[in-house]
């Protein structure tokens, strides 16, 4: 089921597959702000709330 918050793309690297899987998927790296759950699997789960979007006026 595919919804309008769903988002899909697709990159190309000089790398092993293994590598960039590793790399896009420690978002603790590359994300400052709160991430809960695990993100460091195929399938996990994880949340992650960015205040400047989710915060009420």
């Amino acid at each position: 089921m595919t919804t309008q918050s769903d988002f899909t793309t697709e990159i190309t690297a000089d790398r092993t597959p293994d590598d960039v899987f590793m790399a896009v998927a420690d978002l603790r790296a590359w994300i400052s702000e709160t991430i809960t759950g695990d993100s460091t699997g195929v399938g996990a789960e994880f949340s992650f709330a960015d205040q400047r979007i989710t915060a009420a006026p």
